[in-house]
Parts: structure tokens; sequence; C-alpha cells
């Protein structure tokens, strides 16, 4: 199975079961970089814990 899929990107859960992860990138990237940002701004304002 791994050998004929490497580009997926698998995850594993608590439970032991396989989760494949959705690529990042294009608008979705992008909002997510954004928000990581604003987070870490905010969080660096606030010290109220880690991003």
């Amino acid at each position: 199975m791994f050998e004929a899929n490497l580009d997926l990107q698998l995850e594993g859960s608590p439970p032991r079961e396989l989760i494949i992860a959705t690529p990042i990138g294009g608008e979705s990237g992008n909002q997510e970089a954004n928000l990581i940002i604003k987070v870490g701004f905010w969080n660096e304002q606030t010290q109220l814990g880690s991003v």
C-alpha cells in the first residue's frame, strides 16, 4: 500500500487509525498562514501561552 501511494501524507490517530491528510496549498494555505501570524502576534502581546 505505502509503496504505491508515496505522495500521500499519512498521520496516525491515538486509537491507531491511519488518517490521510489533505495537502495544504493555494488559497487555504494562505488563509491558514495568515491566521497563524495573527494568533502569534496576539500571543506576543498577551503572553498567555504558546502558538
